[in-house]
């Protein structure tokens, strides 16, 4: 997620009633910071898309809100709970190219809380699984193509 996405989902998180049309200018008229109006409205519909807002109608205008699933996305990196019996946890998943959108998401988010990618399917972490990722996973329906793995790192050479 680029810098500008990821500030426009903080902006609408920001607002307790959801982003109400921000700009109600003529068309390619607004910009802010530079940044044309219709940069704002392909970043919106983009992320209504991948489900991390949803846009519903207020009279004429146009209201968007986060989502369970963005707000779990924006959240900063978590201070996880270490765990403590020494060994790591090792998420790894199969998820088919028919959900690669849904596997891309597990993949920042796993990043994002820390964890670290041995392969393409394969991330180790010294913290517990957190509510979060449990919850990410249900809502992206991809629970049966992802385990859990608790254990000590084995080391082949």
């Amino acid at each position: 997620m680029n810098k500008f996405t990821r500030e426009l989902l903080l902006f609408i998180e920001d607002l307790e009633d959801g982003l109400v049309n921000f700009a109600t200018t003529p068309y390619g008229k607004l910009r802010i910071n530079s940044i044309p109006k219709s940069t704002y409205y392909n970043a919106l519909s983009r992320l209504e898309k991948k489900k991390l807002i949803v846009k519903s109608k207020v009279g004429r205008q146009n209201k968007y809100q986060l989502t369970e699933k963005g707000r779990v996305i924006i959240k900063g990196p978590l201070k996880g709970k270490k765990k403590l019996d020494g060994n790591s946890t090792i998420i790894i998943f199969d998820v088919p190219e028919q959900k690669s959108k849904e596997r891309g998401i597990l993949r920042r988010y796993l990043i994002k809380e820390g964890y670290t990618m041995l392969q393409k399917s394969v991330f180790i972490s010294p913290f517990e699984i957190s509510e979060d990722l449990k919850s990410l996973i249900s809502e992206l329906k991809i629970r049966q193509y992802t385990s859990a793995i608790s254990g000590t790192v084995m080391y082949n050479f």
